[in-house]
């Protein structure tokens, strides 16, 4: 990093510096960093690659819930579905937006308006809406 006192000053310019994101000479403030249509598209660049993997994740969660809620309309709470079922038809275990612990100690995982909880063998799960979940 260069010190601002390193830096060479032109006046009625300002200080020559050089550009950290398309490397082009450029003159202004001595801790300018980019010259402005830089800024932008370097602001621009990191905040792409940051909503990329949100919109990713977000894509999973409604895709999630999309099958909670398709299985759950077709078979109610009443009965347990594969886990190989609910994988089957896209849905991913790796994302929920949360848990809950029941006072029985079971743990159900939250996916938007649905939740579920697994078997002892983690081989089905039990679907239930969030609204019964506070019920119980």
């Amino acid at each position: 990093m260069i010190s601002i006192y390193e830096k060479e000053f032109i006046p009625g310019k300002g200080y020559k510096g050089i550009c950290g994101f398309c490397n082009k000479e450029f003159y202004g403030k001595a801790d300018k960093k980019y010259h402005s249509p830089c800024k932008i598209a370097f602001n621009n660049q990191k905040a792409s690659k940051r909503n990329a993997s949100i919109k990713d994740i977000k894509a999973v969660l409604i895709k999630n819930d999309e099958v909670l809620m398709d299985y759950y309309q077709s078979k109610g709470n009443s009965s347990f579905i594969a886990v190989s079922d609910l994988i089957s038809s896209g849905f991913n275990s790796k994302h929920y937006t949360s848990t809950v612990k029941l006072s029985d100690g079971s743990v159900y995982y939250v996916i938007n308006r649905y939740a579920y909880k697994t078997s002892e063998n983690k081989k089905n799960v039990q679907i239930e809406k969030i609204n019964n979940l506070k019920s119980k």
